[in-house]
């Protein structure tokens, strides 16, 4: 019974290494007021006062993007190499195991 609950520990402890965590506050408290930055004479469309003739930026297709739309076509698992995936589900599978016949 005992080892049921090291096993069950450890899953918890693999789950809880992947959970996402509030970051740490700071100890020191800021007492420094911020202004925002400002870039003078930048010409930028999505400014509100930017008053200057909007443009669209075309550009030919990449390697990358060919790349990028191939994957998604293939719901992105296809970089993943097969021994790691057949590791990973080994393992998981003989957790499962020992937790299930203890």
């Amino acid at each position: 019974m005992g080892f049921r609950f090291v096993v069950l520990g450890a899953l918890l402890a693999m789950a809880s290494a992947f959970s996402p965590t509030t970051p740490a506050r700071s100890v020191v408290p800021s007492s420094r007021v911020s202004t925002p930055i400002v870039m003078a004479g930048w010409k930028d469309p999505y400014m509100d006062k930017f008053t200057g003739k909007k443009e669209t930026l075309k550009t030919a297709k990449t390697d990358f993007d060919l790349e990028m739309e191939r994957t998604a076509k293939l719901g992105g698992l296809d970089s993943v190499p097969l021994p790691f995936t057949v590791t990973t589900v080994a393992i998981v599978a003989y957790f499962v195991y020992l937790v299930v016949s203890a």
